[in-house]
């Protein structure tokens, strides 16, 4: 990561973070800020979909609540940690940035591959946008969401190719989407083009679960 921003003419630094630990997000940030200058925005991507055996743990099976506390954890509570902190620096300087939270097409429509942790995570994360909107924006801070479909990763080959087949056969488009349409959705809710964009969230599925 860091070469190829280097190669477009920015830089990068890379820090360990675990995002569900409160403590360690201003160490992280006071690093980012010594290397690169003040934040002026925050993409929240951090997340986890438990899994056991390339399989969903399904609501009330075995190890219930530790999937449900670790999944919170970083997905939720990691998100909203790095918001806040991110916007306390802002406001401290008196500037305008950017946050965005990474949810997904499972916190709006139901995924039946997809566990019942994950989901309420990324769903939580939409009325957390939608309500924070209102607090930040006097502020001249930003915060949206990006809700991803189908995206050729790592997590998504797990699933499996006869459940990537049949998303895709689902999908208005018939493929997976990239990293790199999914970055460039991204990169236009942090960017001054959504100057007037709060609040809200942008699905970037290809057409799959829409309804």
């Amino acid at each position: 990561a860091k070469a190829a921003a280097e190669a477009l003419g920015g830089g990068a630094v890379g820090v360990g973070l675990p995002v569900e630990e409160r403590a360690a997000w201003g160490p992280a940030l006071d690093a980012v800020e010594a290397a690169l200058g003040p934040v002026d925005a925050l993409i929240a991507n951090a997340g986890i979909s438990p899994r056991r055996e390339g399989r969903k743990v399904a609501f009330g099976g075995e190890g219930d609540e530790e999937v449900w506390a670790r999944t919170l954890a970083v997905n939720v509570e990691g998100a909203v940690e790095g918001c806040r902190q991110v916007a306390r620096r802002l406001t401290a300087r008196g500037a305008p940035g950017a946050l965005l939270v990474t949810s997904s097409i499972a916190g709006i429509s139901a995924i039946p591959f997809v566990s019942s942790y994950y989901c309420t995570s990324k769903a939580a994360l939409l009325g957390f946008v939608r309500s924070a909107a209102f607090d930040l924006g006097p502020a001249g801070i930003r915060i949206n969401a990006i809700a991803p479909g189908r995206i050729d990763s790592d997590m998504v080959r797990a699933s499996g190719d006869a459940v990537n087949a049949a998303v895709v056969e689902a999908t208005a488009l018939k493929r997976l989407g990239t990293a790199r349409e999914l970055g460039e959705a991204a990169e236009f809710l942090i960017s001054d083009r959504a100057s007037f964009v709060t609040g809200t969230c942008l699905n970037v599925t290809g057409g799959w679960a829409e309804a």
